[in-house]
């Protein structure tokens, strides 16, 4: 019983308010009678029931009223949502079902006018977007796709396509729909986004930047699927051709667009994609977004360029004085190997071609050889006829000629993330202190000296920074050491060892910055388990001069400096052992 604002009372029947009161309990009819009657017209268009009909066919009337039910459907969200999966993926199957057996029956019936009415429902509806990627996928990955089942899936990207480029540009909603459908596809079924390659790419004029970045995404997941093994030269073509547009949208005119594609490069990078010809081009490419004026650009460029020196193929050491010697001793072999001048320049010219990008899209990336060889542009492509000896003198000149080149690009960015330490944008901050981390990693000349400058930062107010400033420390200092197959008490050597170079020439400023590590060290016992009593007795015994006899007298000073930092906060670590030299006697320099 309920009362009116009048007083007067009236009876609703008890189903009714049961319903009411329970919600959910009628949609789960609904939902069941849905369900039922989507199983009954997919058994009725199945191949065994239409085997038995007349002319082994549906009749065209009953094609089109089942065809026009499930395009009903669609356009409710309770039918194609998460929720429904069960139902969207019958819907799906019945929509295959009915438009191949329209194609069928009438050849004349054109894809793209049943495609229409869906691609229509896609733009305004972002449900239904998602659910024509599921109709791609199901359709792909049917164990026998036929042939009115590729017209479907032909018409479908072409009109998809199509809008991208023509109904798109004016319209928020539709182009948000556009590359949600296209960025599904790329994660559920790849292998059409290959085979409708030819309709996807021009999709890549669109002026809208949110349908650019997901036919981006597609290349990218083409090319990691398809090409990043061992590919024909037919293969290799293609792959350059996708790689080609990735790098020419690192300079999109849209900020979003350039970080996206950062994005894509950095992850065909982390699982070496990238072909060595096209290594030092991107790396240069990515380099340059250093520049931009947009954040999230310079953040991600940052982020790239730690990964490609991570993952590089050059070496572990990019010093480049090292690299500069060997770099020398490999010119003066080839001049002695070689007798013509003529033919060393063919044979430099042809193989620098081997390790740089097709002519449209490499920029001046040679580097002046100090006189050795000119280039000249014009010159066959057609290889040289070349003994072992030549090939092997010759590739070992481009090799350091290449790792020159890499190790600069590297040194640019370290510059560019040493005066970002100083922006007030915090992710500025965070992703070059990564940088920073790689190139003392890997030996980068002033690496050592810009992770000193990363230590002071540690007292700065910002928790995520003092934090990464942490995780930096015990990456350089630890973690790298870790991968090491050597015993706990060799690698906790060589960490004092390294800790020790570094400090070396630090201020009073950069220790005590230290000692705030090292307090954040111990408030974290998965970080304070690296200060093991054997890290202990190494700096104690790099202190007192029994562990390393070639330390320096400055190295033993900055030892105990350490290990009087240590004995604050670990001192019950400490391995009890008859301390036979005092400390008076290591400041005086060991003078007895």
């Amino acid at each position: 019983m309920t009362k009116k604002g009048d007083g007067l009372a009236t009876y609703e029947p008890k189903k009714e308010r049961r319903e009411t009161r329970f919600g959910g309990r009628r949609q789960w009819r609904d939902d069941g009678r849905k369900r039922v009657g989507t199983n009954a017209l997919l058994e009725l268009s199945s191949p065994e029931i239409i085997s038995l009909w007349p002319g082994h066919s549906l009749e065209h009337g009953l094609l089109n009223l089942i065809f026009k039910m499930s395009l009903h459907m669609i356009t409710q969200k309770a039918n194609t949502g998460e929720d429904s999966q069960s139902i969207a993926s019958g819907l799906s199957l019945l929509l295959t079902r009915v438009a191949g057996a329209l194609l069928q029956k009438n050849d004349s019936i054109d894809p793209l006018d049943l495609v229409s009415p869906l691609v229509e429902l896609a733009l305004k509806n972002d449900c239904t977007a998602l659910f024509l990627a599921k109709l791609v996928a199901d359709i792909e990955h049917e164990e026998s796709v036929s042939d009115h089942s590729e017209k479907l899936l032909q018409a479908l990207f072409s009109a998809m396509a199509n809008a991208a480029v023509n109904d798109a540009p004016g319209d928020n909603v539709a182009s948000k729909n556009i590359s949600l459908f296209f960025t599904e596809v790329a994660k559920r079924c790849v292998s059409a986004a290959v085979k409708m390659q030819d309709t996807i790419l021009p999709a890549l004029q669109s002026e809208n930047y949110d349908i650019r970045k997901a036919i981006l995404t597609c290349v990218t997941e083409i090319i990691v699927q398809k090409y990043s093994g061992h590919t024909s030269t037919v293969d290799e073509s293609v792959r350059d051709s996708y790689l080609n547009e990735l790098f020419f949208r690192i300079m999109d005119i849209n900020p979003f667009v350039r970080n996206h594609v950062l994005h894509m490069w950095e992850k065909l990078v982390e699982i070496k994609a990238v072909p060595k010809r096209y290594y030092t081009a991107v790396t240069e490419a990515v380099v340059g977004r250093l520049e931009d004026k947009n954040y999230l650009v310079r953040d991600s460029a940052l982020a790239c360029i730690s990964v490609i020196a991570q993952k590089n193929w050059f070496g572990q050491v990019l010093n480049s004085t090292l690299i500069r010697e060997k770099f020398s001793e490999s010119r003066d072999e080839c001049v002695k190997i070689f007798q013509d001048t003529e033919k060393l320049e063919n044979a430099l010219l042809h193989q620098r071609n081997q390790f740089t990008p097709k002519e449209d899209i490499k920029g001046d990336l040679d580097i002046v050889d100090e006189g050795l060889v000119s280039e000249d542009r014009s010159a066959e492509n057609t290889p040289p006829s070349l003994t072992d000896s030549e090939i092997t003198a010759v590739n070992k000149y481009i090799f350091y000629e290449n790792t020159l080149k890499f190790i600069n690009l590297i040194k640019v960015g370290l510059g560019y993330s040493i005066e970002l330490l100083e922006s007030k944008t915090e992710r500025d901050v965070i992703e070059s202190i990564k940088l920073i981390v790689t190139c003392a990693e890997h030996h980068v000349e002033g690496g050592e000296d810009a992770f000193l400058h990363v230590l002071v930062l540690v007292f700065q107010g910002e928790i995520k920074i003092q934090l990464a400033v942490r995780d930096a420390f015990i990456e350089v200092v630890f973690n790298s050491v870790s991968r090491l197959s050597a015993s706990a008490a060799t690698r906790a050597m060589i960490c004092a060892q390294k800790l020790i170079s570094i400090l070396s020439k630090a201020s009073e400023g950069e220790l005590s910055a230290v000692e705030r590590i090292f307090l954040l060290l111990k408030s974290n016992p998965a970080y304070s388990r690296h200060i093991s009593s054997f890290f202990l007795d190494a700096v104690w015994g790099i202190a007192e001069g029994s562990l390393d006899n070639e330390a320096s007298v400055a190295d033993r000073r900055t030892a105990m400096h350490i290990y009087s930092i240590l004995s604050k906060f670990f001192w019950e670590r400490r391995t009890l052992q008859a301390v036979q030299h005092s400390r008076v006697y290591l400041f005086r320099g060991g003078e007895g």
